[in-house]
């Protein structure tokens, strides 16, 4: 009989470089069981709340910041640097734009019959706020934020939390991309860099 060839190990595959790995392209469903803690927390403040502000909305905003970077991260790496922002946001405006314009008319029309005319003015610049995405910034500088809900609650107040979204997806492609250059460049994981990046802003954010 001839002898067996001695046996050959296998070549190790090669470990990816860190500054390419990208979260995991994969089916979370927890987060669909935050999501249902999300929708509890916002039923309870409305059922409860007695004025307190529900983090239901902070836990969709969450959320949606994750899977977004999540993408992010993917696209720049896999395409070596590019973010296709406009295919998300023209993808996010048909499915968002015509639904909270259809809202706003029928409130804004609401409230010029309803309301007195004094208030009209304010009722208009919220309308326009609220449909070019700063009703946050409205509200704040006309001193009705959400934890001012009362009498005078604006009939606007809800799209805060839509405007806070809406300007979360045109800055943080642009942290995104320095997250991942800066990767590239220090040889770390952009998840990483990512995170880092995240915890200053966050940290900064409360100063």
């Amino acid at each position: 009989m001839r002898p067996l060839p001695p046996a050959i190990d296998p070549a190790p595959a090669p470990h990816p470089d860190a500054s390419q790995v990208t979260p995991e392209r994969r089916y979370r469903p927890e987060i669909h069981g935050l999501r249902g803690l999300a929708i509890l927390g916002v039923v309870l403040f409305h059922l409860f709340g007695a004025g307190r502000v529900s983090g239901g909305i902070d836990i969709f905003l969450a959320i949606s910041g994750f899977l977004f970077t999540s993408m992010l991260l993917r696209e720049a790496v896999e395409s070596g640097g590019r973010i296709r922002v406009g295919r998300y946001l023209a993808r996010l405006a048909r499915r968002l734009l015509p639904p909270a314009a259809l809202v706003i008319s029928v409130t804004t029309l609401a409230g010029l019959l309803v309301f007195p005319e004094t208030r009209h003015a304010q009722l208009l610049a919220e309308a326009r706020a609220s449909l070019l995405y700063f009703e946050n910034l409205e509200l704040i500088s006309s001193q009705l934020a959400y934890g001012a809900a009362g009498p005078q609650t604006s009939p606007f107040q809800h799209f805060w939390s839509l405007s806070v979204q809406g300007q979360f997806y045109l800055l943080w492609p642009l942290v995104a991309l320095a997250a991942f250059f800066l990767a590239r460049r220090v040889r770390r994981s952009p998840i990483l860099v990512m995170g880092l990046m995240t915890g200053i802003i966050v940290v900064a954010s409360f100063g």
